[in-house]
């Protein structure tokens, strides 16, 4: 499923894709969302970040809570009003506003005081006029205008406000009908600003209310004012009194009162800060072109901040346009469609990583056998080269990960110089491939040998000088069956190993032993499942106890129809093939369930078996026999895991980990193989083991070679002192095992003691005279 997923979109160009992203996003956000909504509120911050103080002409004459205390119970007695218009008028105010509600007659005589007062202003006064609903059931207004006596000495301005449905004041008319006549807003009036009745401008929350000049009305009516603060002002004049309602949100400033909302609506207008909204569509532009912009590199990384500074300039573009007071946008599915193209983006750059990683070796980086083979499925010219290094395990056992990369590279750097700058693909275990395309520089077998007298040269290593021996495969291609070529290639690079040469070119006759590798692979899990592999034990025995103490299990195959099969033809198999975890696994159970057994028969005998070196470096593997380790208790303590000392050296903290979690659990840890690796006996001290196996290749000469005899000697001397118990295989005559017995050495092994036997021929040989054989 990725693997398509990862072909449709590396055919899918990535401008288009992320375009789409974008715009499917801002479809989205247009179509199934109140955006404008949240684009009021983006809009509102930024007036918060940028607020902007009133003009000063606008001053408010506030009927506060002190007024009404002083000033007898409202609503004052109209000459009051009539007194304050002619404070105002002696001081030099320009305007008077009042957002007061004159529209029912009072006292008669109080009423024509206040009518006079108006005339005397000479016009610049203003009185409110307003609709309101009288009715919940219906659609009937009342028309509320001042009184005849007031309305003939002023101006009409209407004070209809229209919150929106959360409460919150943010938007005002230029005017409205009452009365059937067209009236002008308060706000627009007393700002001097034209506009179409029913029309609204937007109320910016950014006139911060406290900067509006204000005073009390009650100081204005006894004459407690400076008249200098006053001249050339407009005046608007209404109640702040918190007893007496009229109060409104605003978005930004919490509830104010309503004449409070009047000034800063007339501020808006002074101010210009009603900007001219573009709507998305600007936003929405930049966030495709953004798109397009970030799509032209493959890096994430550039890829994203090119993503982020035009989300940046889309934030800010309404900041600079209402600093010059151009305008407005609104941004949100703009940036709904540059989060949608990161999101894109992110998502490419993961299926793309998905697609390189299942073309690309994780550790090396070089493209890998899938992408060998999708290559020569597009190529039919040219010939396939195979290069297999010899023993590259055991190499690489030595090397920590970067050491490993870096062999791989310094070779990598050797092909080039003999076949140019080809394209050089890894398929595992120390195998390197390649095309060759020019035959016109001669036949390929003579570039081969030029790149083999290269690997004469040691590669140099951080802590390692390393000697590795190429072998080489050659196939032609076969048009249509990649797959097939690069088998026939990693065959005869697998025959030219095994025959010593330097080179072999794949023939027809090579294709059986394949054939025969993959009929045993493709019948290994049935094998398992009808228990046709099955563990033999080899006695270890005891000098000091003179008894059997230990076995140690190999494994063996008897195949229903070919008979037995060596170790030595299906192992290596099975190892190349990354089979060897399933089948060490349950080896390990055959093992665990015998030991149980003898156990039980009151048979004190240790199984040890081996695990080779790579399966400590996989996580699951180990995991796994942890696991089954943990499942055996106090039982375990009769099983012996066996490592090679080449897997020792590595000294790599998993193997170290893995190996002090099992001795934890009860596990013995023995060391195989030693004398054949590079350590020393105080290098391996540093290792949670038990004993030490010392290579049958040293015990079995040591009777005709004085150095092999110093060797095996001053091994078990030294291992008792670091304590170590010494274990010799390859024991072949009773010369060698009395050679031994001098030497100090706890245990042997070998066929003088006894061949590999099956459970029942041991449990017989532990009952029996042989038992005490080689005592």
């Amino acid at each position: 499923m990725v693997e398509r997923l990862g072909d449709w979109l590396s055919s899918l160009s990535a401008r288009w894709g992320m375009i789409a992203a974008a715009l499917v996003a801002i479809l989205a956000t247009l179509l199934l969302s109140d955006y404008r909504s949240t684009d009021q509120q983006l809009r509102v911050a930024r007036e918060l970040v940028i607020p902007q103080a009133a003009t000063g002409s606008i001053h408010i004459v506030e009927i506060d809570s002190r007024s009404v205390r002083e000033m007898e119970s409202w609503p004052w007695k109209r000459r009051l009003h009539g007194k304050l218009v002619d404070q105002l008028h002696r001081a030099g105010a320009k305007v008077v506003a009042f957002d007061v509600d004159f529209s029912s007659p009072s006292n008669p005589e109080d009423d024509q005081t206040f009518a006079d007062a108006l005339g005397r202003f000479g016009g610049g006064a203003i009185l409110p006029t307003f609709r309101q609903l009288v009715s919940d059931t219906g659609n009937i207004f009342a028309e509320n205008i001042p009184i005849e006596p007031l309305r003939n000495n002023a101006f009409l301005g209407s004070v209809n406000v229209h919150p929106d449905s959360d409460g919150a004041m943010r938007t005002f008319p230029f005017g409205t009908v009452t009365d059937g006549t067209a009236r002008p807003s308060l706000a627009a009036l007393i700002a001097d600003h034209s506009g179409t009745v029913d029309d609204h401008f937007r109320l910016s929350s950014a006139i911060l209310p406290d900067s509006i000049p204000r005073h009390s009305a009650t100081d204005i009516i006894n004459g407690r004012f400076n008249p200098k603060d006053i001249e050339g002002k407009t005046m608007l004049v209404g109640a702040t009194a918190i007893e007496m309602g009229d109060r409104y949100a605003v978005d930004g400033h919490g509830v104010i009162p309503g004449v409070v909302v009047q000034a800063m609506a007339a501020e808006t207008l002074l101010q210009n800060l009603d900007y001219p909204n573009y709507g998305p569509v600007p936003a929405i532009i930049a966030a495709l072109l953004g798109a397009g912009y970030a799509s032209n590199i493959w890096r994430l990384q550039r890829r994203l901040t090119r993503l982020g500074l035009v989300g940046v300039l889309i934030i800010l573009t309404p900041f600079a346009m209402e600093g010059a007071h151009l305008g407005t946008i609104e941004i949100l599915p703009g940036l709904v469609g540059i989060a949608g193209t990161f999101t894109a983006a992110g998502f490419i750059d993961y299926v793309r990583r998905l697609s390189l990683a299942r073309l690309n070796d994780s550790e090396t980086g070089l493209p890998n056998g899938k992408a060998l083979a999708q290559q020569l499925s597009k190529s039919r010219d040219g010939t396939l080269i195979v290069m297999s290094v010899k023993s590259f395990r055991s190499i690489t056992v030595q090397l920590n990960a970067a050491e490993t990369v870096a062999l791989y590279e310094q070779m990598v750097s050797r092909i080039h110089a003999i076949f140019g700058t080809v394209k050089v693909f890894q398929l595992g275990d120390g195998r390197l491939s390649w095309v060759d395309m020019s035959p016109e520089k001669g036949p390929v077998t003579d570039a081969i040998d030029s790149l083999a007298a290269m690997f004469l040269s040691k590669f140099q290593l951080t802590a390692h000088q390393i000697v590795a021996t190429p072998a080489f495969g050659i196939a032609d291609m076969i048009s249509d069956k990649a797959a097939l070529c690069i088998q026939h290639a990693a065959l005869a690079a697998s025959r030219a190993a095994e025959q010593g040469h330097r080179w072999v070119r794949y023939g027809d006759e090579m294709g059986d032993s394949a054939i025969y590798a993959q009929k045993l692979l493709a019948e290994v899990d049935d094998a398992l499942a009808r228990r046709e592999l099955y563990p033999v034990f080899q006695p270890k025995w005891s000098i000091a106890e003179g008894r059997i103490t230990g076995v140690e299990a190999l494994l063996r195959w008897n195949h229903p129809e070919r008979g037995h099969i060596r170790p030595d033809h299906f192992i290596p198999i099975l190892e190349d093939n990354n089979r060897m975890q399933d089948v060490t696994l349950y080896v390990f159970d055959c093992c665990a369930e015998q030991a149980v057994h003898w156990l039980e028969k009151g048979l004190d005998i240790k199984i040890a078996l081996n695990v080779s070196a790579p399966l400590f470096a996989d996580p699951a593997f180990t995991k796994t026999l942890i696991n089954r380790v943990k499942a055996l208790g106090a039982k375990s303590k009769r099983l012996v895991i066996e490592i090679t000392e080449s897997a020792v050296v590595t000294n790599t903290e998993s193997t170290i980990h893995t190996l002090n979690v099992l001795r934890a659990l009860g596990v013995g840890v023995s060391i195989d193989d030693y004398g054949t690796g590079q350590s020393t006996l105080s290098y391996l001290k540093r290792f949670p083991a038990d004993e030490i196996k010392i290579d049958q290749s040293f015990v079995s000469r040591m009777l005709d070679s004085p150095s092999d005899q110093i060797l095996v000697r001053s091994t078990i001397e030294m291992a008792h002192e670091l304590g170590f118990a010494v274990v010799a295989e390859g024991v072949e005559d009773a010369e060698c095992l009395a050679k031994l017995r001098e030497f100090g050495c706890d245990t042997v092994q070998g066929w003088h003691i006894s061949k590999p036997k099956t459970a029942p021929e041991i449990e017989a040989m532990m009952a029996s005279a042989e038992h005490s054989l080689a005592a």
